[in-house]
């Protein structure tokens, strides 16, 4: 059994601060919701948690997700946390095992061979894995790795190298993930003030434990109306992040509840 975490508890400021509406996830990108183009990424049979704000959960996210994914386990929060890690981490109940975790972004859209990828990194003998690209764009994770493939540090927000670890983040064990991020968070390893996933695997790597890195082809970010924007002129040829208007490239408002 893997169990598959989204934390997908953030309320989106850079998207409101252009006129949208609503959880970010719900954003509708090329006709359907944003979280939906995350989650075509994953073919894994597996458990899936979605980490949620509460108060997402009454504009229809959560039906949204049980629609998506029947069977997942919702977590809500109250609150806003001090980064992705902190997120993961309201799941610790779930998580704090032996089986296999794979931490996903909720606004990333890659295309893999996932379960192929997993059982690679296995039949390598790691306990970790990370998937890359090559970029220096400082809003993003990095990692250095050696010839063969094995990360040797992680930074975040540091572009110390040109290998970007996308998410998702596997670990062979779920509760190496939380022993690692609890050890990062109880030594206030922070980036732009917030714990973040790929830093923690630096404290799994100093403990002995082997991180591998898989290269992508094929990787977007949605996380930002530029990215999602990106996004559509790839898939489309043209249009962009804009106000509803007929053309189905996106839209300033919500999915639906009553589509969900």
């Amino acid at each position: 059994m893997i169990n598959v975490v989204f934390p997908m508890a953030g309320r989106g400021q850079r998207f409101a601060q252009q006129g949208f509406h609503g959880p970010k996830p719900m954003i509708e990108v090329l006709g359907k919701p944003l979280i939906e183009h995350a989650l075509d990424g994953y073919t894994l049979e597996g458990r899936y948690i979605f980490v949620v704000l509460r108060e997402h959960l009454a504009l229809g996210l959560g039906s949204l997700l049980a629609r998506l994914r029947p069977g997942a386990t919702i977590v809500p929060i109250d609150e806003l946390t001090e980064g992705p890690v902190c997120t993961v981490l309201k799941a610790k109940s779930e998580i704090d095992t032996d089986d296999e975790l794979l931490i996903a972004d909720c606004d990333s859209v890659l295309v893999w061979p996932d379960r192929w990828v997993l059982d690679w990194f296995k039949r390598r003998g790691a306990t970790g894995g990370v998937t890359t690209r090559i970029t220096t764009d400082p809003a993003c994770s990095f990692a250095a790795l050696d010839e063969h493939g094995w990360v040797l540090e992680t930074r975040e927000k540091d572009p110390f190298t040109m290998f970007s670890t996308t998410g998702p983040y596997w670990w062979r064990r779920g509760r190496d993930f939380v022993e690692a991020a609890e050890r990062m968070i109880a030594a206030d390893r922070r980036a732009n003030g917030e714990f973040y996933v790929n830093p923690a695997y630096n404290d799994h790597i100093a403990g002995g434990g082997r991180v591998l890195a898989y290269p992508l082809a094929e990787f977007w970010s949605l996380g930002t109306p530029e990215g999602v924007t990106a996004f559509v002129r790839e898939r489309r040829g043209a249009g962009g992040l804009s106000p509803a208007s007929g053309d189905g490239s996106a839209s300033r408002r919500v999915a639906s509840p009553a589509r969900t």
